[in-house]
């Protein structure tokens, strides 16, 4: 199915590599890759079934037990979604690419009051990219730290009343996925009224 024929509730679950199969009223989502097999003169085309998206949300494929974790991703989406720019401009003489490590720290950090393999581990912040976090932290701590004191900074600024911040960061604390799920699922409607409440001018 075309991506931009896609209803408005199931966008947010696209990224590269995925592809969506009308079924009914819902979508299954499938990740698409392709590999070189001896003997076949073209790639070869895999795909897997990741789960169905509805208007609901997404419902992951049901795995054996154990094999997929739950993951946090509320809080750290909501920090990097809204202060990435200011957290890379804050990494001096750093690219996007090479900031997004030290950044990606930094909300650990936040979260956990340390950056470990364990506590890298929990977030969807770090995906891919564990142990380039975990080497950001180790070599620029100094960074690391002045950036989450930054993540704290631009919360008490964009959410003023201390109440309202402590409700909306434990809110967003709450939310997590399955790891393999594909998107942001959204925020809780207790973290959207929050938001809305001061200013609405959030991702």
């Amino acid at each position: 199915m075309k991506k931009n024929e896609l209803p408005e509730w199931a966008k947010k679950y696209d990224r590269k590599g995925v592809t969506f199969r009308k079924k009914g009223e819902s979508f299954a989502l499938l990740e698409v890759s392709s590999e070189r097999v001896e003997g076949k003169k073209h790639p070869v085309l895999r795909q897997k079934y990741l789960g169905t998206v509805t208007r609901e949300g997404f419902v992951p494929a049901r795995h054996a037990p154990g094999k997929v974790r739950m993951l946090e991703c509320g809080l750290s989406h909501f920090i990097l979604s809204n202060f990435t720019r200011v957290l890379t401009r804050a990494c001096f003489n750093s690219s996007a690419k090479f900031a997004a490590p030290k950044v990606a720290a930094s909300v650990v950090l936040f979260l956990y009051g340390q950056v470990t393999p364990v506590t890298v581990s929990l977030t969807m912040a770090t995906k891919d990219m564990e142990q380039d976090v975990l080497s950001a932290a180790e070599n620029s701590p100094v960074v690391v730290a002045r950036l989450r004191d930054r993540i704290s900074a631009l919360l008490k600024e964009r959410i003023k009343d201390e109440r309202e911040r402590t409700d909306l960061l434990a809110v967003l604390r709450q939310v997590q996925v399955f790891e393999d799920t594909p998107g942001f699922p959204g925020y809780p409607e207790q973290a959207a009224q929050i938001m809305e409440r001061n200013g609405g001018r959030f991702r």
